[in-house]
């Protein structure tokens, strides 16, 4: 293994595929591998498999390695076995003995462990936590092995996951599959396992969660793979990874490779040469390949997934036969022989190193900025039911029946409104009317601006100011997006602006720009999005609001636009390159800037003030009554730390949320969030049906701290 430790002069054995591992003074990164492996019946399913996993351990160069169906070996604890196995092949492991089926192994010291999930009634699977320190940084590492039973992935392919018998027909209804499914515990174990590891996610710990999960993923059972693997047309959004990917996390293997069907990814059934395949298949007429063993992290601004494989023989199972895989996987083939009927799976994450010459603290005073303490009641109050006290406005209907894109609150509580207008997909209503009104007068309208997700309203001299991307670009699908600049237009009820108006400022390099302001505290925000190595990052920047007014008019050359011929324009469809006059915004040094990897859940709007970002998420349940709708507030400091992920408990409850006139049928999404002294407001967006209409409306929820 290769390892580059660049903070501290750290010198570590090395293995596998390099040697000595070095660092020096001129940079703060360090790679770091996990291991996830099936060891099959405690290494007892291949004839010599204890020596073949410890060859494989040091062959793969993992740093730390979760293992599942582990037991006793030769009356020693497996764990204990395995560091003096590869002791004495120069290899120094840390681990700790454990009563569970799972164990980690790891080449940083254990500072602690602890079980999270025993196995035992009502329970079937296994958690086992422990806790290290990486180039300064604490990293939570979680092993898992889940319930085996209610295998529901075999009944598209025509077999019964609980006898493994073969069935009269395949059974392809998501419904009755996953009913089949949630007849194990892995769901109550995974929901235990997210209650558990928000203390870890609140201090801002690195979190590491492996396993063998016996349960696919929904990334890898959509439209795109229905027709493949004796899918036989299911689509299937597994329990586990759903759960997970609401809480946060991200499957590494997918965000390396996110395509799966060049990039399968199968850890079962391998095709292991040193075993009859009779004792290898469950469903012997049926191609079984499935990818059921992970490496789940929770996404952070210090360690990003780089490199992913398999782990193990390119051969599989496929209908009682083993045959060579013809996928674009990256294979890190077996040294000798295999000692499992799984394929383990390896992810190497790029981590920078923490500041303070990677002391080993985490979340301290050195890593943060003065005062960056974060508990405010109104914070916490977002787990909180729904309840009257939390209305601040409801089941407002705008100018059209569209969904609203962003909110914000004026000093005499009126609230502003950006709506794409209807049809007429090129223009943003920006409304403005008090709380509860419904069809709000007072409305101006921005043509070719964008898509108008945040938006703020700077309240200055008597005059509201509107700040909203602009020169935005048409898609095709006729939406528009990708803004390239933001404009500072001040609110005319009844005027019209086109492409962009008033202030404009550009920020060299970026597109789909998006502005937050806080006048009381000369800020202004900019926020935009870049995809690296294959994942969604959001970049912000914040500067002073006053410096950026005072810069100079530039030319600016932007990118290719593409706006006009649409529904009620009055222009033919454009495709310019326009040269225009801006302030430049790359000329100001910013107080602060940060990126953070996108969640699972949709951008909805972000806030600032001189300490902290509010990031928005969420997603509507699209009417689906027994699906709530989700939504969560991130909060970062200004180094990008993680201090604080809350669910808004207020949009769960669908009965609760037709008592009270929001919604009846519990479709309630994000759509912005304004931060106002010691109040947060969350806008949502509803659908509720008027006769046979079903009319889009606005809600705003108020969270304070008294």
């Amino acid at each position: 293994m290769r390892k580059l430790i660049i903070c501290v002069l750290l010198f570590l054995l090395g293995s596998g595929e390099g040697s000595m591992l070095r660092a020096t003074k001129s940079s703060a990164t360090v790679f770091l591998k996990a291991l996830q492996m099936n060891i099959w019946k405690g290494g007892s399913g291949v004839e010599g498999a204890v020596d073949m996993i410890a060859d494989e351990i040091i062959h793969s160069g993992a740093d730390v390695v979760f293992l599942n169906e582990l037991s006793d070996y030769k009356g020693e604890n497996f764990i204990l076995h395995m560091i003096k196995e590869l002791k004495q092949r120069g290899h120094t492991f840390y681990g700790t003995e454990t009563s569970l089926s799972v164990g980690i192994l790891t080449r940083y010291p254990i500072e602690e462990q602890r079980i999270v999930c025993p196995p035992g009634k009502g329970s079937n699977g296994a958690v086992v936590r422990v806790l290290l320190s990486v180039a300064g940084r604490k990293v939570a590492a979680y092993a898992t092995h889940l319930d085996y039973r209610h295998y529901a992935c075999y009944m598209p392919r025509g077999y019964n996951g609980s006898t493994w018998k073969k069935m009269d027909a395949p059974v392809t209804d998501e419904a009755t599959v996953l009913e089949m499914n949630r007849k194990a515990y892995r769901e109550e174990t995974i929901a235990d396992f997210l209650q558990k590891v928000q203390p870890d996610i609140e201090q801002g710990y690195a979190v590491l969660l492996g396993g063998d999960f016996n349960e696919p993923s929904h990334l890898d059972w959509q439209n795109d793979t229905k027709d493949l693997w004796d899918h036989n047309g299911a689509v299937v959004n597994w329990d586990c990874s759903k759960l997970l990917y609401e809480g946060g996390f991200k499957d590494a293997y997918r965000v390396v490779h996110p395509n799966p069907v060049t990039h399968p990814g199968f850890t079962f059934p391998a095709g292991n040469k040193a075993v009859s395949v009779d004792k290898l298949t469950w469903a012997p007429e049926a191609d079984e390949r499935d990818r059921i063993d992970f490496i789940y992290y929770y996404p952070t601004t210090f360690m990003t997934p780089e490199k992913a494989w398999v782990v193990g023989p390119e051969y599989s199972v496929i209908k009682s036969e083993i045959k060579k895989e013809k996928t674009r996987d990256r294979f890190l083939r077996p040294k000798g022989g295999w000692p499992t009927d799984h394929k383990a799976v390896m992810v190497s994450f790029k981590m920078k190193s923490a500041p303070e010459n990677c002391r080993g603290k985490q979340m301290d005073k050195s890593d943060k900025t003065d005062d960056m303490s974060f508990n405010t009641k109104y914070f916490n109050k977002l787990s909180a039911p729904l309840s009257d006290d939390l209305i601040y406005s409801k089941a407002v209907y705008l100018k059209r029946n569209r969904v609203v894109q962003c909110i914000d609150i004026a000093r005499d509580g009126d609230i502003y409104y950006v709506q794409i207008a209807g049809s007429d997909e090129h223009q943003l209503n920006v409304l403005k009317g008090a709380p509860n009104a419904t069809r709000p007068k007072d409305c101006m309208v921005l043509e070719y601006f964008g898509h108008g997700t945040n938006m703020a309203i700077e309240e200055t001299n008597g005059e509201a100011y509107v700040w909203m991307g602009s020169h935005g670009n048409k898609g095709n699908d006729g939406a528009y997006g990708g803004s390239q600049t933001i404009s500072r237009v001040k609110y005319e009820p009844g005027k019209k602006v086109t492409l962009a108006g008033g202030d404009v400022f550009h920020l060299k390099g970026t597109r789909n720009i998006h502005p937050a302001v806080n006048p009381e505290k000369d800020l202004l925000g900019v926020q935009y999005s870049k995809n690296i190595s294959g994942v969604n990052n959001r970049f912000f920047k914040v500067y002073r609001l006053s410096e950026a007014m005072k810069l100079p008019l530039s030319e600016v050359k932007l990118e290719t636009l593409k706006y006009g011929g649409d529904h009620s324009g009055n222009i033919l469809e454009t495709l310019v390159e326009l040269t225009i006059k801006a302030k430049e915004l790359s000329q100001l040094q910013p107080l602060y800037e940060f990126s953070v990897p996108d969640g699972e859940l949709y951008f909805q709007g972000y806030d600032i003030d001189d300490k902290f970002v509010y990031y928005y998420e969420g997603i509507g349940n699209d009417n689906k009554i027994d699906t709530p709708s989700r939504a969560c507030v991130r909060v970062y400091d200004k180094k990008g730390n993680l201090l604080g992920r809350k669910k808004v408990a207020a949009i769960s409850n669908i009965i609760r949320l037709k008592e009270l006139g929001l919604a009846d049928r519990g479709y309630m999404e994000a759509e912005g969030i304004k931060i106002k002294g010691d109040t947060m407001y969350l806008g949502f967006a509803s659908r509720k049906m008027n006769g046979k209409a079903d009319e889009r409306l606005i809600n705003v929820l108020k969270y304070t701290n008294d």
